[in-house]
């Protein structure tokens, strides 16, 4: 058995088993040194025997196993062995070598087709660039040639223009030479250039000289006259009798001659006159006037008047009336330019935006752009009155008026239409105040604008000519913001009408025929006085002139009893313990409206409206009497009624018993009872405060209809609600018309008894048959 080595694994067992030393080259001459001690030898031998057995029963497996290892790394080593012998084989060298070369020469070869590339690139690149050029220069001679044509063709036309003296066309013509020249000048030194180059200089100094000659001429004409004015007094003066007035005639011929000619030199610059030049020359024509006035000490019209062959009563000045449209012109565009941010559309933001920037200590009351507006106006009155005082001056007044018209409508009233935001924010206490400090702010602003425009009127009166004074008014546009003052009121009533709906809504829920005690103040009486108290506070400490808080006054005191009567009908049946309580709560809302007289400061005005508001609300205090009264007995409730309301009519009773509640059944012994009483009573009325009394009143808020433009037809408040003089025609309550028994009786005291009495017979009549029919049905 040939001789192999032991595992290694094998003998690292064998040498720990037997503690032998692992450093000997060989492992099996480790077991040479190996001599166990006496007293282990028995048990060593055994151990030993035990694991030679074990060995010997693996060492066919682990020689077959070193076996296969071994082919394996034979295997490798002939493989690795083959490719080496091929790698270095010496035809493959060569060949690599060959594919080398053949690269090399390859990149050679492109390397020189690259060299004659770019040279060819080169070669065309440059004949591009010389067509470019080519191209370029011959674009710049044909724009040069056609700019020398149009200078040829422009200093011919210069030429006929100085030949024909036409300045206007001469001044374009060679604005357009001098632009033309200066594109070309750099050309100068090319032959045909050089030419029109000089022919232009040549030109030019016929013009200068030409304009030389022209003034001179007109400068002689002139002076002339201007010397023979200005030397007659000192040379020729005595030589004349003094009587003969020569010196005022030279100056009326001298006016007369200049005026024509200034409105030749006028008419021919119209298309190009500016509001500048033609003040300036204005204003030396009549400092001229002024200093020959001044001489002679008449008015620069009488010196006129002293030629028989001059103008009579005319100066120089006149000449440049028709031109002073200019003047308007512009203060026209001024004024637009003024108002453009705070018109139409951007009237609301304008107004809430100069309230909101102005402090609470100091808060905006007028409208700044009013004040500018006026100041303005006083600026170019003065400055036109002393440029002229005839037409000129009645056109600015035209335009006065207009743009009065224009605040008017696009500024102020248009500043007090709603949003769909402001209607939102209305509900809000902060939205309401928005909208009281924004009609506070435009009544003050129409107000001022109104007393300012009596002055301005009177101040244009003052200083235009007699021939136009008949025709200065501004009346109309007074009337204009005296309805922008209407509108504001109306939006403050709107204020006022929208605050208190809470509290009369809380009263419309309140079962009034339900009550059976009577105690102090409802709990929507608190909030009705409340609201009113805030709202009326509000608008006192705004508005300025004290004459229209008392017109809110009344209209508020009339629409908060008008709203109150409306919700006391709408409350019915009242029943006598509701009535109590209504007129309790009545007494609470009375103290209320005499509370808004603290603000008036005459007494006599306090007093009236203190009169007004008694008289009004005692006759819902009447109402309420009557109906607190019991039916029973009849004769007494009828009694009651007659003495208290004073009249005999039957629908007017009718409505005491259904606001009362008073059952069908017991509605009919009553009106026959009112009938069979009032046919003998001679002395009552036919109508009274009840007549105009709305048994159906309309859910719409009174003041809902929307505004309008102040120069159509606006409605205007008395038709709205009733003021303070009509008040006591009815219950202070809208216009009623139709109630359960008709309208307003005309007919006489004997024809109308007659009436109740067949009445009468028919009320009974239909009783006895709904009786008869309940008993056999």
């Amino acid at each position: 058995m040939p001789h192999k080595e032991l595992p290694v694994e094998v003998v690292a067992d064998i040498q720990r088993i037997f503690k032998l030393d692992p450093e000997p080259n060989h492992g099996l001459d480790a077991l040479t040194g190996f001599n166990p001690r006496p007293t282990e030898r028995v048990d060593t031998h055994r151990f030993s025997q035990r694991r030679e057995e074990e060995a010997l029963g693996s060492l066919t497996e682990t020689q077959s196993h070193l076996a296969q290892q071994q082919a394996e790394l034979q295997e490798m080593i002939s493989t690795y062995r083959g490719e080496l012998q091929r790698d270095q084989d010496p035809g493959r060298m060569q060949l690599v070598q060959e594919l080398i070369s053949e690269l090399l020469s390859q990149m050679n070869r492109i390397r020189e087709k690259a060299t004659e590339s770019e040279a060819i690139v080169q070669s065309i690149t440059k004949e591009i660039q010389v067509l470019d050029l080519a191209k370029r220069n011959l674009t710049t001679s044909i724009r040069t040639l056609r700019q020398l044509q149009m200078l040829e063709n422009t200093v011919s036309q210069l030429d006929g223009f100085v030949g024909t003296k036409q300045y206007t066309e001469m001044a374009h013509a060679l604005s357009a030479t001098k632009e033309l020249s200066a594109s070309i000048k750099p050309l100068a030194s090319v032959p045909t250039v050089h030419l029109v180059m000089q022919h232009i200089q040549l030109t030019q100094g016929r013009i200068r000289t030409q304009l030389d000659q022209d003034f001179d001429a007109l400068y002689v004409k002139v002076s002339t006259g201007w010397k023979l004015l200005s030397g007659h007094d000192a040379d020729v003066a005595q030589v004349f009798p003094k009587f003969w007035n020569v010196g005022q005639n030279l100056v009326a011929r001298f006016a007369d001659i200049t005026r024509d000619d200034l409105a030749a030199a006028l008419t021919k610059a119209a298309p190009t006159l500016t509001v500048t030049s033609l003040l300036e020359a204005l204003q030396i024509t009549i400092d001229f006037e002024s200093s020959l006035s001044s001489r002679y000490g008449i008015p620069f019209y009488e010196i006129t008047n002293s030629s028989p062959k001059t103008s009579k009563g005319t100066s120089i000045s006149t000449v440049f009336e028709p031109h002073m449209g200019v003047f308007v012109e512009a203060q026209n565009k001024a004024l637009a330019d003024m108002l453009a941010s705070s018109r139409g559309a951007k009237s609301r933001p304008s107004l809430e935006g100069v309230i909101a920037s102005s402090f609470d200590e100091n808060p905006v009351l007028v409208l700044p752009s009013s004040t500018e507006l006026f100041y303005f106006y006083g600026q170019n009155l003065e400055q036109c009155a002393k440029l002229s005082n005839r037409k000129p001056l009645s056109d600015l007044c035209d335009l006065h008026k207009k743009w009065l018209r224009v605040y008017a409508e696009d500024v102020l009233f248009s500043s007090l239409r709603s949003t769909p935001k402001s209607e939102r924010e209305r509900k809000s206490m902060e939205g309401r105040f928005i909208e009281l400090n924004n009609a506070c702010v435009v009544l003050n602003t129409a107000d001022y604008c109104h007393v300012t425009a009596i002055e301005l009127e009177d101040k244009i009166k003052e200083k235009i000519s007699d021939d136009y004074r008949e025709q200065i008014s501004l009346q109309a546009e007074r009337d204009l913001f005296v309805s922008v003052i209407s509108s504001a009121i109306t939006v403050m009533l709107k204020e006022v009408e929208s605050a208190v709906e809470l509290g009369l809504a809380m009263m419309l829920r309140t079962q009034w025929g339900a009550l059976t005690t009577v105690s102090g103040e409802s709990p929507y009486v608190e909030s009705i006085v409340r609201a009113v108290d805030t709202v009326v506070g509000s608008v006192r400490a705004r508005v300025e002139q004290k004459k229209y808080l008392r017109n809110f006054y009344d209209k508020a005191a009339n629409l908060l009893l008008t709203k109150f009567t409306n919700a006391l009908v709408k409350s019915r049946p009242l029943k006598e313990i509701g009535a109590e309580q209504v007129l309790i709560d009545l007494q609470a809302i009375k103290a209320c409206l005499l509370r808004f007289s603290q603000g008036m400061e005459a007494s006599a005005l306090s007093a009236t409206y203190v009169k007004t508001i008694t008289k009004s609300t005692t006759r819902l205090e009447t109402l309420l009497k009557v109906i607190n009264s019991p039916i029973d007995p009849t004769e007494g409730f009828v009694s009651n009624y007659t003495l208290l309301v004073g009249d005999n009519s039957f629908s007017n009773f009718q409505k005491v018993l259904d606001l009362k509640g008073t059952p069908r059944t017991d509605q009919n012994a009553l009106l026959d009872k009112f009938l069979t009483m009032t046919s003998t009573m001679q002395d009552l009325e036919s109508t009274s405060f009840l007549t105009s009394l709305d048994m159906d009143p309309s859910a719409t808020p009174l003041t809902s209809s929307s505004l309008v433009t102040p120069n159509s037809s606006m409605l205007s408040l008395p038709s709205l609600l009733p003021s303070s003089a009509t008040a006591s025609v009815g219950l202070m309550t809208p216009p009623m018309g139709s109630s359960s028994g008709g309208g307003m009786e005309t007919t006489s005291p004997a024809t109308r008894r007659e009436m109740f009495s067949g009445m009468r017979k028919l009320v009974s009549f239909a009783t006895r048959r709904d009786r008869e029919g309940s008993i056999n049905p």
